[in-house]
């Protein structure tokens, strides 16, 4: 876990550091996971096991929605800066790499956010670090922003339609 000191820039720097208001996978994971034991509870007790469900199909759904918006990045968005990489890839090992780097950023987010509660800095929950510190100006920190409002967006509508799916 290569990442989970990454966090306790956003305690040691926080003039560097801003809310961001949609959750990142980790996040989301985590919601996913409480939910999970709060559902395998009630199916004990209920033998109802709508909560846990859901919490699967959220976990499916951001799993999902970040290799989906990787992909889309990679290769539409942003393809002139896939252009400057001057890859040797091309085709299916292309499309491959771009899906893999959607897990290994997510193995990221999830480190940070371990490193965080690890630290037991709850309230830091939810801030991102500026790994430009402001040099760059807001154009990162304005993509990253971007970046997880169209993740959340298909977060919510893959989630919809696998609780659709299942009638939940």
């Amino acid at each position: 876990m290569w990442s989970k000191g990454d966090g306790g820039l956003i305690k040691l720097y926080s003039t560097l550091t801003y809310l961001h208001h949609t959750p990142n996978s980790a996040e989301l994971f985590l919601i996913s996971t409480t939910s999970a034991v709060l559902g395998a509870f009630t199916h004990l007790f209920t033998k109802n096991s709508v909560v846990f469900i859901v919490s699967t199909s959220l976990t499916m759904a951001t799993v999902i929605a970040n290799i989906v918006h990787d992909m889309y990045r990679h290769s539409w968005r942003d393809t002139n800066r896939t252009k400057i990489l001057r890859s040797s890839l091309r085709g299916l090992g292309w499309a491959v790499a771009v899906a893999e780097s959607a897990p290994i950023r997510m193995a990221s987010e999830g480190a940070r956010l371990i490193g965080l509660l690890e630290r037991g800095e709850f309230v830091l929950i939810g801030h991102r670090f500026d790994w430009f510190t402001g040099r760059a100006g807001d154009g990162q920190m304005n993509e990253e922003i971007m970046n997880g409002q169209q993740r959340m967006a298909l977060v919510a509508l893959i989630f919809g339609m696998l609780c659709f799916k299942f009638r939940y």
